[in-house]
């Protein structure tokens, strides 16, 4: 009896050190300023790194918003049992915990952990506290938040951020077991092996987010595999200020400012193709807000894999739009284009062919080119800078190696 109480009451202190409440004093503007263990959260506060501080996450959800963990609702909010945010603890009546976890006494405020209250984590943290006094080590804020790793879930935005025997679920963590017992995360579904093992697979058999996981000649463009003939092979394909990167349309830049928040700018290209914050894993990101996708860091996706504008919601986390807009169809063809204009990868220029070989002569900066593609040869208006023939995606003609393809023209990076 004894051993109980004391088990119990090393237990709460060794939880107080890492779970107590986050107030202001405990604001951050970036994960460094964060105690071990912690992150900081898109609120400006420090929070547990498993996403369940306090009695909310750091999701910055508004009350009444749907969750399905704690990570799901912002600060002083509580996942409770009926699936949404509440204000408030969950020793509130009618709060409660979501499904999977349970509401302790923690220090001097109550939170949801996940467990079933005398299992899970709270034995493992019990059985961690036991053994660091048994052994006679230093019981230091460090030692408890070092003990209590293990116990806090990991983040995740795809299969394979889990180890081995455990699942990535649709809160964006990993749980032990398969998925027969826990939701695929967004984009994955639940499908047995060729072994008859369960696992998360993509719902989307083109699916990817690396050109490593598409054919050869392919790219993964906005989280599916595109054939070479799809792809772009100029900048006026893809917007205004965007530039056609190896057949992917993507930001054009002068300073890391012009580009979206999971890019930088490479200064020779002028192109948004660096990351940001580079990653191998969800791990690295240092918060459960932010998933890697593609070796970047990015925002997690929201409610129903929604995305800001020009985003995509790729592996639970948004990151830019590379795909070009299809304004009209059959290269060499007026198709949809004004009079005078032809087709080219979906987009329309102005032909430069006699009798209007004096075409461009009007048009600002404009140069006749002859153009190249799969479909037969053309004249159209075009720059310097703009409808190369240097290379072609769609065609298979690739640059001389460290070369980039950009808008038609190989440049070193």
């Amino acid at each position: 009896m004894r051993r109980t109480w004391t088990l119990i009451a090393v237990l709460l202190g060794t939880l107080a050190l890492v779970g107590c409440p986050i107030y202001a004093n405990d604001s951050c503007a970036t994960s460094v300023d964060c105690r071990h263990g912690q992150v900081c959260g898109s609120d400006g506060y420090c929070h547990l790194s498993g996403g369940y501080g306090g009695s909310g996450g750091y999701g910055g959800a508004t009350p009444g918003a749907a969750c399905v963990s704690p990570l799901g609702c912002g600060r002083n909010e509580t996942c409770a049992a009926d699936g949404l945010c509440h204000s408030g603890d969950c020793s509130l009546t009618g709060n409660g915990c979501i499904a999977g976890y349970s509401c302790a006494l923690v220090g001097a405020s109550y939170t949801c952990l996940p467990g079933d209250g005398d299992a899970g984590v709270l034995d493992a943290a019990a059985d961690v506290a036991l053994d660091a006094t048994d052994e006679g080590l230093d019981a230091s804020p460090d030692a408890a938040d070092e003990g209590l790793d293990a116990a806090l879930p990991t983040a995740c935005g795809n299969p394979a951020d889990c180890a081995s025997g455990e699942t990535c679920g649709v809160d964006g963590a990993c749980h032990a077991g398969d998925c027969a017992g826990t939701a695929c995360i967004n984009g994955y579904v639940c499908r047995a092996g060729d072994a008859g093992a369960l696992a998360c697979v993509r719902g989307n058999p083109s699916g990817c987010a690396l050109d490593a996981e598409c054919a050869s000649g392919q790219r993964c463009i906005d989280g599916a595999c595109a054939a070479a003939a799809t792809l772009c092979t100029d900048g006026t394909q893809c917007g205004a200020s965007r530039a056609c990167v190896e057949g992917a349309c993507v930001a054009t830049c002068a300073t890391d400012g012009d580009c979206p928040a999971s890019r930088a700018c490479q200064p020779n290209l002028r192109v948004c193709s660096v990351a940001r914050t580079p990653c191998s894993r969800t791990a690295d990101c240092g918060s459960a807000s932010s998933v890697c996708v593609a070796g970047a860091c990015a925002a997690r996706c929201g409610a129903g894999a929604s995305c800001g504008a020009g985003e995509v919601c790729v592996d639970d986390g948004c990151v830019p739009s590379t795909a070009h807009a299809v304004r009209c169809h059959g290269d060499g063809a007026q198709d949809s284009c004004a009079s005078g204009e032809l087709c080219l990868h979906g987009a329309c220029y102005v032909s430069c062919a006699p009798p209007a070989a004096t075409a461009c002569d009007a048009l600002a900066t404009s140069a006749c080119k002859a153009v190249s593609s799969a479909g037969g040869s053309w004249t159209l208006c075009g720059t310097v800078t703009s409808l190369g023939s240097d290379c072609d995606p769609t065609a298979g003609v690739a640059c001389a190696a460290g070369a980039v393809c950009v808008d038609g023209l190989c440049a070193v990076p």
